[in-house]
């Protein structure tokens, strides 16, 4: 049976998918978007997640034009991605980052218009955040979130929970309505014309990937290990062929 996004594409064409790791098995034709033919499947691979989630976190904010947005753990997947395509959106980008000194460069030519190490050193108020670190980070962006701000809470890495201090929820001094806001990248449809969309992009070089590190699967132990001691920052990529 030929699976196909609905309207879109034939068979044998190049997808992206929004799926678990299978040889074998039934997709969502609402998750698969068809890709340039001539795309790096490598770069496709981040795609599906990383930029996915990004875009989807970023719809949540609303309309960012013109407007200040922080990505909080800008050197991740989903966060590179948040900062490029917040830039695209028109928006005043904040990038934080346990590491500016080794990471700034980087984000600045993704996009973002200053990095900072802590939300805490904002010295402006923001209307929306994408959050992936959680803990004492997002505790600190909520601070910093202007009125009707919105803080999207996409992942958490570290260990330590998160501690908000008295009155954090107060809506006093231009502090009304803003709020947290979760997020679950499966709980979507209709994501193909977005997958479509973010696979074009990374072929015509308007977004990047950046795939940290890319080995054979039978180096896999190493990679993994190499990830775990956070020596890498962005995307592996294990080659099955090699």
């Amino acid at each position: 049976m030929d699976v196909q996004t609905a309207g879109e594409g034939a068979p044998g064409d190049q997808t992206v998918e929004r799926t678990g790791q299978a040889e074998l098995r039934a997709v969502r034709t609402d998750w698969i978007g068809v890709a340039p033919a001539n795309a790096d499947l490598a770069a496709l691979s981040t795609v599906p997640v990383a930029g996915a989630t990004a875009l989807r976190a970023l719809h949540r904010l609303g309309p960012i034009i013109g407007r200040r947005v922080l990505v909080a753990g800008a050197t991740g997947a989903v966060g590179r991605y948040a900062v490029q395509l917040a830039r695209l959106g028109g928006a005043h980008v904040t990038a934080s980052t346990s590491d500016p000194d080794a990471h700034g460069g980087e984000l600045r030519e993704l996009g973002a218009h200053e990095v900072i190490r802590t939300p805490g050193q904002l010295d402006r108020a923001v209307t929306g955040v994408i959050d992936v670190v959680g803990g004492e980070t997002l505790v600190q962006a909520y601070d910093k979130l202007a009125e009707h701000g919105i803080l999207v809470s996409v992942g958490h890495v570290g260990s330590a929970g998160e501690r908000f201090p008295a009155l954090a929820y107060s809506g006093h001094d231009g502090r009304n309505d803003r709020s947290i806001t979760s997020f679950f990248l499966g709980a979507y449809a209709g994501l193909s014309a977005d997958l479509a969309w973010l696979a074009a992009r990374v072929t015509d070089n308007t977004l990047t990937p950046h795939i940290a590190r890319r080995d054979s699967w039978k180096d896999a132990g190493t990679t993994i290990q190499a990830l775990n001691e956070g020596r890498v920052h962005g995307k592996i990529v294990l080659d099955i062929g090699q």
